[in-house]
């Protein structure tokens, strides 16, 4: 099954760990057949006829480089706010929030879930709990507090840091 070409590669030794089957090289081959033809898509220009308009349009390759994109100002890529280390600290404080929510009390969790998810007002948040909101300004202060501690138990010693950032 040593049979290559310039349309097929020796299969066997891109995948040496994969028997290579009539079934496996088959799919090999259309996929294989599928990519060419989407590069050839991507990359050729062509001509479009109409004929019943007698006009012609010229298609251009949809190829494009990143170079000329940033030329002519029309980037199409991810907001540079936030780099991707940011976004993976962000991950993980969300993780760390997680679990220190989790060892909270069942009512302590409501009281944050309304309070901060639902996006209830605090008026909205004293009247379900029944008391006054000044009362509830207090409740919601404590648990916060008990929540910061919690976090910074959670997370490792050397997330600390980015903690204190976040907090």
């Amino acid at each position: 099954m040593s049979y290559t070409n310039t349309y097929y590669p020796d299969y066997e030794k891109m995948y040496p760990g994969v028997k290579i089957t009539p079934e496996v090289l088959a799919a090999l081959r259309a996929s294989d057949r599928q990519m060419r033809r989407f590069e050839s898509e991507l990359k050729t220009e062509r001509f479009e006829a109409d004929n019943e308009k007698q006009v012609a349009r010229f298609i251009p390759s949809r190829e494009d480089s990143y170079e000329r994109l940033i030329e002519e100002d029309r980037l199409q890529f991810a907001d540079e706010e936030m780099s991707v280390e940011d976004a993976v600290e962000y991950r993980e404080m969300i993780r760390y929030l997680y679990q220190a929510l989790a060892q909270l009390e069942v009512a302590e969790q409501a009281l944050i879930r309304a309070d901060f998810f639902l996006m209830k007002t605090e008026a909205e948040c004293a009247k379900a709990a029944g008391i006054s909101q000044p009362g509830y300004r207090k409740r919601r202060d404590r648990i916060l507090r008990k929540l910061r501690k919690s976090l910074k138990e959670c997370a490792p010693k050397d997330f600390q840091e980015i903690l204190e950032k976040w907090l």
